[in-house]
């Protein structure tokens, strides 16, 4: 079983992770089960592991679907929210009232511009194969992140917004800094 106590740097722990992950690899008849629609573990050239895991359930896929007319898609994350130092990131839409629903949760183990598009391109593929529809979106926001950015556009063809919160948060960053 994979334990999360402590940092999964070995090859036994991948091993450890790649078995936990299993299970969820399956679509699963009832459309509100979670599912990883895209999942890969593998080492590197350089002995470092690529781990890429995309989560969702089959009704926030068509919920995606449902929205791509009239809202945005949105992503944000980081490497701070787990103890493997990994790359967690959310990606769902935000519709015209301004609320955001969640449509996938990403880990990858790196922010590597091709890593991050590949996860998000993992859950297109997927999307599209369930649902029949192209998973496109005209706009996506996000913070400044370029591989955020380049992944909204390669993947979903969506022109990329500053999303309003992180624009917000450089003017008082600037405000504070420059006294104005």
């Amino acid at each position: 079983k994979y334990n999360s106590n402590k940092k999964q740097k070995a090859g036994r722990s991948l091993g450890s992770f790649a078995l936990a992950a299993r299970p969820f690899l399956a679509r699963p008849t009832n459309p509100h089960k979670g599912f990883l629609c895209f999942s890969e573990i593998v080492r590197r050239l350089d002995g470092k592991p690529k781990v890429t895991c995309v989560a969702t359930t089959r009704n926030l896929q068509d919920r995606w679907i449902q929205g791509r007319a009239t809202c945005s898609a949105g992503t944000d994350g980081g490497q701070k929210f787990n103890i493997l130092q990994w790359a967690v990131t959310i990606l769902g839409q935000t519709n015209p009232a301004g609320r955001f629903g969640l449509n996938a949760l990403g880990m990858t183990s790196t922010m590597g511009e091709d890593h991050v598009e590949e996860a998000f391109d993992g859950f297109r593929k997927d999307v599209e194969e369930v649902t029949g529809e192209i998973a496109t979106i005209g706009a996506g926001m996000s913070d400044a992140e370029i591989a955020y950015r380049k992944a909204l556009k390669n993947t979903f063809a969506a022109q990329n917004l500053m999303c309003y919160f992180h624009v917000k948060q450089a003017g008082r960053r600037y405000i504070q800094k420059h006294g104005h």
